[in-house]
């Protein structure tokens, strides 16, 4: 969806910014972690990292730790 509308929009790809909360946060978290030179920065706010009763985290400690987007 960013490269349809980069491609059809004067977008300046140093602006483009990925904001959530709750599962909105975790999704900004997994944005960054799957598409990390795709942002300037991320806002994840109360993201779920780890919901309760889980096996696993969803975004585990290595994925968090080897995030350089500012956050």
């Amino acid at each position: 969806m960013i490269e349809e509308v980069c491609a059809t929009h004067n977008v300046d790809r140093d602006r483009i910014h990925v904001v959530g909360c709750s599962n909105g946060g975790y999704m900004s978290l997994k944005m960054i972690v799957e598409y990390p030179d795709a942002f300037a920065s991320a806002v994840p706010i109360c993201g779920v990292v780890a919901p309760f009763n889980s096996p696993g985290p969803m975004v585990p400690d290595e994925q968090l730790a080897a995030i350089d987007t500012p956050t």
